[in-house]
């Protein structure tokens, strides 16, 4: 008698997600304490919420990793739809609530959510879709349609605006070109198209100029562009090569903005040193390294689109919120994976790495059911 094959969790994955998991909120609480007993009075205030986001995070990974693969391919459309719809709201004066310059957040009530975080995951599906099914090529209405599908996103995300996801999605969509059928000429062409696209816009807007202006030469405006830069260089020199200790840095006392959201990693700099801080971007990079692995080993060129694009999702979020806080690209509201806070960002991430161990034990399981005829 045959034994009943079971489908395990890549351990390596999953067990890497599961330290972030808890260390994120170990570090939440690192640095944000201070920030919430002098805001709310409550030094666990953002402890708190970022527990509830953690325990709801975790139900829906539960959910996403047992849900067949079939079904979420079914809905992607409809989602796609959803999320494409929340993305107008914003602009919808009452609705939108603009943060740090841009109209990214819904908020109702004591609820918000940033459809944006979402929004990465599910343009992936559609990217995915349109290169691995040519239906939508049969006639003009159809072609018109895609155009229009794919250029709303871009027109949503530049009158919010939010510059460094629609990067995120003009990367993420030419990444998945370079593995398609699609001749590199017309590649290469379609990005030096959109270079010229994005360098016209920063150039356009005085804004963007000066946050460029601010990491070329911090110093030139050390209270103002560049303050929050050089207080960052600051917080991971003084963290030198083994840091001040877990809960002990100085960084986080009204010196750094953002220290528990967008420029947390140099509060964990000042605290664990240059060591800690490369073993959490070496944990990352192993991240990445297995949803690539992931997107190789699925037979389906669909599967493999998924995985390739959700990898460089969660790659591109990491690496340019670290080079944002090294000073080497100009500041930008990124949340880092796992250790920022926020729902959404946290919810998004949590999605991600669901859907990729949900392909991987899709993969192991058409493979068993290959080699057993």
């Amino acid at each position: 008698m045959r034994k009943i094959k079971t489908f395990p969790l890549d351990k390596g994955l999953f067990l890497s997600f599961i330290f972030f998991i808890f260390f994120g909120l170990v570090h939440i609480y690192s640095s944000s304490y201070i920030f919430a007993l002098e805001e709310y009075g409550n030094q666990l205030y953002f402890f708190n919420k970022q527990l509830l986001f953690t325990i709801f995070s975790l139900i829906i990974f539960y959910i996403t990793i047992k849900t067949p693969w079939t079904f979420i391919v079914r809905v992607s459309p409809w989602v796609f739809f959803f999320i494409l719809l929340l993305l107008i709201l914003t602009l919808i004066p009452g609705l939108g609530t603009k943060v740090g310059g841009a109209k990214r957040w819904l908020r109702f009530n004591s609820f918000s959510i940033e459809p944006v975080e979402f929004f990465k995951i599910i343009m992936v599906f559609y990217f995915a879709r349109l290169l691995s099914f040519k239906d939508w090529m049969q006639n003009k209405k159809s072609i018109c349609i895609q155009i229009f599908l794919f250029f709303t996103p871009v027109v949503i995300l530049l009158m919010q605006p939010d510059f460094g996801s629609l990067v995120i999605y003009l990367v993420v969509f030419f990444s998945l070109l370079f593995i398609s059928p699609i001749k590199l000429k017309w590649i290469l062409l379609g990005i030096f198209s959109t270079l010229t696209s994005l360098i016209t816009l920063i150039i356009i807007e005085p804004y963007r100029l000066k946050r460029l202006q601010a990491v070329l030469d911090p110093w030139s405006d050390p209270y103002g562009k560049g303050f929050q830069l050089i207080q960052s260089l600051l917080a991971f020199y003084s963290g030198s090569w083994f840091g001040k200790g877990l809960g002990d840095g100085q960084s986080k006392l009204f010196f750094l903005p953002e220290a528990h959201t967008d420029f947390t990693l140099a509060v964990l700099g000042e605290e664990l040193g240059f060591f800690g801080v490369s073993f959490f971007i070496f944990l990352y990079t192993y991240i990445i390294y297995k949803g690539f692995v992931i997107a190789f080993k699925s037979k389906e060129i669909y599967k493999s689109y998924i995985a390739t694009g959700l990898t460089v999702v969660f790659g591109l979020g990491v690496y340019l919120n670290i080079a944002i806080e090294l000073g080497l690209l100009p500041t930008k509201g990124l949340s880092l994976a796992f250790l920022s806070y926020g729902g959404s960002n946290l919810l998004a991430n949590t999605i991600i790495i669901a859907i990729l161990l949900n392909i991987d034990r899709t993969n192991k399981k058409n493979t068993y059911k290959k080699a057993w005829g």
